[in-house]
């Protein structure tokens, strides 16, 4: 059975979250919540194009309960003021869902020194995450749903360079962060676990979408020229992460069957690497960014 959002019933009174929302697969996600009624927090950096999507959906839906709040992955300062001022706005929270990323930039560090692609598609997610969690976890059936990619099959965590310390890949580190992403959703419902919490992380990933995610690529521009899907049908895995009454914490979401390199097609739960499940890279990962962000499980 194909799943879509159309049989979801209203989302009124629920707040759900959306990084980078103000273009591709998370203006895609925004717009399908706002039409359902939710209460959508469109998480940018860029504060023009978030209002200019804000205007978009309103648009599409003129009683959309929509706005936008600058937060710059990148930063620690920034994630820990965009949760300052949401939290002190905001009583429940019902999904966060990490959906910014930057693919295979040329070398660069975010303004804590960290490598671009680990700092702001892994660092930055986690942070936001453990500041909203307390949040998250006093909202009945709360979830957390966090992009990876296909990508993340080749990746590798490699302690020993991070932060590409030694020596800069861009398709190393961008698998690398993904791989981490997918780590972090398994290791956050393991944590989720532990403590009791009902709350559920789940991980996904759009397949090959049409998209500006890929600006850096020319090889990526091609193959999105020959096989991609609508930012719409990219955002399905997320959606239906985050709205399936039947998903369960811990699974993977994406398109098409259960070949594990499906690229398009229609949302499904999906295997992932058997990597994202070792335990003691998890731990170890999990260590690792607390240490580096300054921010510890609630």
């Amino acid at each position: 059975m194909i799943w879509t959002p159309d049989g979801v019933p209203s989302l009124a009174g629920k707040t759900f979250i959306v990084t980078g929302a103000n273009a591709g697969i998370g203006l895609a996600t925004a717009t399908v919540l706002a039409g359902k009624g939710a209460r959508v927090i469109m998480a940018c950096r860029n504060p023009a194009k978030a209002e200019g999507a804000v205007v978009q959906i309103k648009a599409l839906y003129n009683r959309a309960d929509i706005s936008s709040e600058v937060l710059d992955l990148s930063s620690l300062e920034s994630i820990k003021a965009f949760a300052r001022k949401v939290l002190s706005e905001t009583k429940s929270l019902d999904v966060l869902i990490n959906n910014a990323g930057v693919m295979t930039p040329p070398y660069g560090t975010t303004a804590d020194g960290f490598e671009t692609q680990f700092g702001t598609n892994f660092l930055g997610h986690f942070l936001l995450t453990l500041l909203l969690l307390p949040t998250l976890n006093s909202t009945a059936g709360a979830r957390v749903v966090t992009l990876s990619s296909v990508a993340h099959w080749t990746g590798r965590i490699n302690f020993e360079n991070l932060n590409a310390e030694k020596a800069y890949s861009k398709w190393n580190a961008y698998s690398q962060s993904k791989l981490a992403n997918l780590i972090f959703a398994v290791e956050l419902q393991r944590r989720l676990n532990k403590a009791g919490a009902s709350t559920l992380s789940i991980g996904a990933h759009p397949g090959v979408t049409a998209s500006e995610l890929t600006r850096h690529s020319k090889v990526l521009k091609i193959v999105q020229g020959l096989i991609s899907q609508s930012t719409m049908q990219g955002a399905m895995p997320s959606l239906r992460a985050a709205l399936d009454p039947e998903v369960k914490g811990g699974e993977y979401y994406g398109p098409g069957g259960v070949w594990k390199l499906s690229l398009t097609g229609d949302a499904r739960r999906q295997i992932s690497s058997p990597k994202a499940h070792n335990q003691a890279v998890g731990t170890r990962l999990w260590e690792v960014a607390e240490a580096l962000t300054g921010c510890h499980y609630p």
